[in-house]
This record gives structure tokens, C-alpha cells and sequence, in this order.
């Protein structure tokens, strides 16, 4: 409604505004001779479910919530894997447990992981495009003429 009564006002440009006006009298001086279009852009029929927000909608609030809590069950876990010694574990009936091995290499082994990943990359990328533009033969694009 502000913004409607704000549009409407006559300080707005002389006259122009977002909104298409509707002049009944064709005859007055004020009115322009010409139609005025119809404009693409509205501020009365934009909802707000229709403006995109950064916030996250409930379900993805939810999920998110859920993925949370499940990464701290999941560190506090692993955590404890790590510090209680195996036979305070079988004590508890937890038979089933990985090496002690693994509390050391899994995290030495996602960093190098890593960096294996942008040294096979580089070394693809550097073969695959080995010598590009040596020749200007070889620079084409779509824009040329047929």
C-alpha cells in the first residue's frame, strides 16, 4: 500500500513511473499523446514466495539440521574410537572396531588425496593442451564465416 501511494504521488518523475497509468481524459494537456506500455517490472504483483532469498526454505533448514547432528554423532564417534583403548571397547561389547592404523591414516590420507588430485589434473591439463596455440592454424571459434 506505501509503496502504491508512493507511485501514485506526483513527485515521481513528472508523471513515469513503474506502473502503467490509466489517463481518461485524452484531451488534457497533462496527458501524453502516446500510449504508455506496459512495463515488465511490477511492484504489485511480485509475492514474496516469488523473491529469492538466501534463507533456507523449512525442509532444507531440516535437512541440514539433521546432517549436523549427524556429523557430531559421527566425530564423536570416531573420537572416541581413537582415544579408548581397544580393550575398554571389548569390555563394552563393541567387538567390531577398525585397526588403530586407520585413526592416523585417514587423516594423513585426505590432504595428500588432495593434492594428488591437482597434480593429475595439472599434468592432464598440461598434456591435453600442449601446444594450443603455437600455430594461429590451430585458434578457431564458432563466429566465423562459412
Amino acid at each position: 500500500a506505501r509503496i502504491e501511494q508512493f507511485l501514485d504521488s506526483p513527485h515521481i518523475l513528472s508523471g513515469l513511473s513503474m506502473r502503467r497509468r490509466n489517463n481518461p481524459d485524452p484531451s488534457s494537456p497533462s496527458t501524453p499523446t502516446h500510449e504508455i506500455p506496459a512495463s515488465p517490472i511490477s511492484f504489485t504483483t511480485t509475492t514474496t514466495e516469488d523473491i529469492p532469498t538466501p534463507y533456507p526454505t523449512p525442509g532444507r533448514a531440516i535437512f541440514g539440521f539433521v546432517l549436523h547432528c549427524f556429523g557430531i554423532l559421527f566425530t564423536l564417534s570416531y573420537l572416541v574410537w581413537l582415544w579408548v583403548p581397544t580393550p575398554v571397547l571389548e569390555s563394552l561389547s563393541i567387538t567390531y572396531v577398525p585397526a588403530k592404523l586407520w585413526a592416523i591414516l585417514l587423516p594423513l590420507l585426505i590432504p595428500i588425496l588432495i593434492a594428488l588430485f591437482v597434480l593429475l589434473t595439472s599434468l592432464r591439463n598440461w598434456i591435453v593442451f600442449r601446444g594450443v596455440f603455437d600455430d594461429i592454424q590451430e585458434v578457431t571459434h564458432d563466429f566465423k564465416d562459412d
